[in-house]
């Protein structure tokens, strides 16, 4: 380590501006309204794009001849795109892929690096880090809508240490880019195994509606009839934890995203009813029925669930798997019944439906004959999503030290 200012040899103390070629905010809302929008041509970057590393979802487009208007929004591959108001922090790449270029959005800056002073990539885990959200945060105000006060001029201020050497740069980007693709890896075989396994289930289990003559040894039962719904308990701000001490309390956040730096924990004492742990079924029932209404398998060790979401007690543990499935089918019909009963803006699946609403049982022989093959997609599909997870812990620990240098590249070599 150097012994100026405890910054580690070979690294340098710098000023982000002075190592990027440009950057630059999203055109005003005059310059890229709705009704400018076509339907190809190039993708214009909303907040909802900004998924991960890199940019991605579905996108709105505007026609080449207006990219070619907005010059100083257009962002290419590798350039950073930064959120600077709505929801602040947001950062990602822009892929290298079939589209040569992309319109950055009013809420956004794009951020083109000096490749010979900085790596992209380098700088995208830098703004991940905790120290980069705060430099990107720390000009924010939350009146009204949240926003970063002179985004261009606050970002190219911020001061990082970082490698001087590019090629230790990667290297770091490297590692921390290696746990990041075996996590999108399995998060893309969990998404297959879920298709796969509704595929199955609708073949086999999903032809027949109420009011159809149904063969024999088949009969209606209400989903209400599969097990107890549990809803989770009701917490008030006063029985959160400022120290993180206790057990995490799991919201549609949680359910989502897994336990997170943002997640409230609690040392209140609850029933043990509202205890959750490892296989449990969840089920969302209340909110933004496209968005909030689904079911969740939880891996993520103990916790306390929150009001608005049921634990799922199966009352026949060994077809847990097949159940979990049958609720995965019939998500669109709760996100029906959710909006029949929505109401500004959040829609709920109440315990009368669930008593209500029926579907077409198969013959217990069935069940036992089928019960292993979903057994084994749901099994599979809990193992992966704790492999991810323990991948995010590793990942999350590695990042600062990385980036501070307090952990060398070197310590990775025999």
């Amino acid at each position: 380590m150097s012994d100026v200012n405890n910054i580690p040899e070979g690294w340098v103390e710098a000023i982000l501006g002075e190592n990027l070629t440009e950057i630059a905010m999203g055109p005003f809302g005059s310059n890229l309204k709705v009704d400018m929008f076509t339907e190809s041509g190039v993708p214009v970057i909303k907040g909802g794009n900004l998924l991960g590393n890199f940019i991605g979802g579905d996108f709105s487009f505007v026609s080449e001849e207006k990219a070619d208007s907005l010059r100083k929004s257009v962002a290419y591959p590798n350039d950073l795109i930064i959120t600077h108001r709505g929801t602040l922090g947001q950062v990602s790449l822009v892929p290298e892929n079939k589209y040569k270029r992309y319109v950055a959005s009013q809420s956004q800056i794009r951020l083109s690096v000096d490749t010979e002073k900085l790596h992209h990539r380098y700088l995208l885990y830098f703004f991940k880090s905790r120290l980069g959200q705060y430099e990107i945060l720390k000009n924010a105000s939350q009146v009204g809508v949240p926003a970063i006060s002179t985004p261009t001029k606050s970002v190219k201020e911020i001061e990082l240490t970082i490698p001087s050497n590019t090629n230790e740069q990667k290297a770091i980007a490297a590692i921390l880019t290696a746990f990041d693709d075996k996590i999108e890896n399995l998060q893309a075989q969990n998404k297959t195994l879920e298709k796969t396994a509704q595929t199955i289930f609708k073949e086999w289990f999903g032809k027949y509606q109420i009011g159809d003559e149904l063969p024999e040894g088949w009969s209606f039962h209400s989903f209400y009839s599969i097990g107890d719904f549990i809803n989770g308990s009701a917490f008030k701000s006063s029985d959160f934890s400022p120290n993180r001490e206790g057990l995490p309390i799991v919201k549609i956040a949680e359910l989502k995203n897994g336990i997170t730096k943002s997640t409230a924990f609690t040392k209140k004492t609850v029933d043990s009813k509202y205890l959750i742990n490892n296989y449990d079924i969840l089920f969302s029932w209340s909110g933004s029925p496209k968005t909030s209404i689904d079911i969740f398998l939880w891996t993520e060790n103990e916790a306390i669930l929150n009001q608005h979401t049921f634990n799922v007690k199966i009352k026949d543990q060994s077809k847990k798997g097949w159940y979990y499935f049958l609720l995965k089918y019939y998500k669109p019909l709760f996100i029906q019944l959710a909006k029949m009963k929505q109401t500004t803006g959040l829609g709920h699946v109440t315990i009368a439906n669930l008593k209500e609403y029926e579907f077409a049982h198969p013959p217990i022989f069935v069940l036992e004959e089928t019960k292993v093959l979903f057994s084994s997609f749901y099994e599979k599909i809990a193992s992966n999503q704790t492999q991810i997870q323990t991948l995010k812990n590793t990942r999350d620990t590695l990042l600062p030290k990385l980036m501070s240098g307090a952990i060398r590249v070197s310590d990775f070599k025999g």
